[in-house]
């Protein structure tokens, strides 16, 4: 399930700007209770992560055992539901057509613990907001106005001829300076690429209290 899994993803990194806080930290599983992520798409997506993550641990128990045990692995270790989030979020990006495993999967940062409880999603940029609001809220966040979220090339042509999904993605037309990424990026599928793995990798580690594996 690519798709709800990417949105799942670019929900969970997002970063509240009164409170410092958020960021991938395996909460939305927790956030599926809100209207705005209770679809069944966004649930379907907490259930295969789940999936993921259990799968994932089976193997880490596995190693952690029996003859040919790994000794780097103590028994008992479990991937964080925020571990798994961050790759499944690369993963679904990859099988979309963007950066692939090596420019981004294989980059994610492992360690972050889990938040246990669900964060306020009210700080998320609502897709109607303008520019004005957009820039607000993006530089509140500490972050440049370079990668908005949308992931393939082919809609920064969309974005140009202003056919966007939201007004958010049509509105930067209206700034120079955003107009003028939104054709580069239209124009240049790796700058693009490398710019939105760069945005995801610092998203990645916001915020994070980090355990180590081994």
């Amino acid at each position: 399930m690519p798709a709800p899994t990417t949105r799942k993803h670019l929900i969970q990194i997002r970063l509240q700007p009164t409170t410092k806080k958020g960021g991938p930290n395996g909460s939305l599983r927790y956030e599926t209770t809100y209207a705005a992520n209770s679809d069944s798409r966004m649930v379907q997506a907490v259930a295969y992560i789940d999936k993921w993550a259990a799968a994932i641990n089976a193997r880490l128990a596995a190693a952690a055992q029996g003859k040919h045990r790994n000794p780097r692995i103590p028994a008992g270790t479990k991937i964080s539901l925020a571990d798994v989030t961050k790759l499944a979020g690369a993963a679904a990006v990859a099988a979309l057509g963007g950066p692939s495993r090596y420019e981004l999967f294989n980059l994610v940062p492992l360690g972050r613990k889990d938040q246990g409880f669900a964060d306020d999603v009210s700080g998320l940029p609502a897709p109607f907001f303008g520019f004005g609001d957009l820039a607000c809220r993006f530089r509140g966040m500490g972050y440049t106005l370079q990668v908005q979220g949308s992931v393939w090339l082919d809609y920064f042509t969309m974005v140009l001829m202003k056919k966007g999904a939201f007004t958010s993605d049509n509105t930067l037309l209206t700034n120079r300076n955003t107009a003028s990424l939104v054709r580069h990026f239209a124009k240049s599928q790796r700058a693009f690429y490398n710019a939105f793995a760069h945005a995801y990798l610092k998203m990645a580690s916001m915020n994070a209290v980090w355990q180590p594996y081994m």
